[in-house]
């Protein structure tokens, strides 16, 4: 695993804290047990075979579900029911799902949950591979083998200052508001990494002015006149009414968020993961 993550043998030996020679004689054997090339020799370094993916995938899973084993089993020693590996997106992470965690939390307080903020395309792999037990993500992404029930629905919109151009307007394509200058979360927020997608879509970029690291910031940034931002309804409502500064919905079919919670198999699921997957879509509500 530490070779096809670095790309090269001599990086590989050197997280595994052995010799190349050593590493290089684990991986020769490994192929022959596996009858099998798992990596293909290049001059600056390996790469995968396809049957190399393959076997990279049923590791990654093996390695994830031996941390997850001595993790939960700490955990029973000290009084732990057990724990939930949730992958979330940005949109949800910043408005609803935290106040239903801390409620379920507030009445579990035998189980620990581990969230992460991820990509959909990131979350719909993870639970896929079982690194994740559930997920909360948005947007058609490929989902092989994934269940689903409804968690919220949303919807990206534009803001902007009081006294910009597009005050009044009541709808207009992202395409259109790339001409200014953006608030925008963090680079790695996975809300920003899809901006920076669907900018790239359209052969424009984002002209990002400065990143903050959460909704509510980008609004107090927009209304003092900083630059324009992309944020969901829900985070944005209370600063509109305010009077702050105006919101805009986007005319792309992307800005609709349908917010679903993905899973493996329901009867697969732990009592308590599907304790908090049932709490979770109970409170489904549409467009807010």
């Amino acid at each position: 695993m530490h070779i096809a993550e670095a790309g090269n043998m001599t990086r590989g030996a050197e997280k595994m804290h052995i010799s190349v020679s050593a590493a290089s004689l684990r991986l020769k054997n490994l192929e022959e047990a596996l009858g099998v090339p798992l990596f293909e020799r290049l001059a600056k370094g390996v790469e995968l075979t396809a049957a190399g993916e393959n076997f990279l995938s049923h590791v990654r899973k093996i390695h994830s579900n031996l941390e997850r084993m001595h993790a939960d089993l700490n955990e029973f020693s000290l009084g732990v029911k057990g724990s939930l590996r949730i992958y979330a997106n940005t949109n949800s992470i910043n408005s609803y799902l935290p106040e239903s965690l801390s409620t379920f939390l507030a009445n579990n307080p035998s189980i620990n949950i581990d969230l992460q903020e991820h990509n959909s395309n990131t979350i719909a792999l993870a639970v896929m591979e079982g690194v994740a037990d559930i997920g909360i993500m948005a947007g058609n992404i490929p989902t092989m083998g994934l269940e689903f029930l409804p968690f919220r629905t949303d919807r990206l919109i534009l803001v902007v200052p009081k006294n910009s151009k597009f005050a009044d307007e009541l709808s207009i394509p992202f395409s259109t508001a790339l001409t200014h200058n953006f608030v925008c979360l963090d680079v790695d927020s996975a809300i920003q990494i899809f901006l920076q997608q669907m900018a790239t879509q359209m052969g424009q970029r984002l002209k990002v002015r400065i990143h903050v690291r959460s909704f509510d910031a980008i609004c107090r940034m927009v209304a003092a006149g900083v630059g324009i931002g992309v944020v969901p309804h829900s985070a944005a409502e209370e600063h509109i009414q305010a009077g702050k500064l105006s919101g805009i919905e986007l005319a792309d079919d992307w800005a609709m968020r349908e917010m679903k919670i993905c899973f493996l198999n329901f009867n697969k699921l732990s009592s308590y993961g599907q304790q908090l997957v049932q709490f979770l879509s109970s409170g489904y509500c549409g467009i807010k």
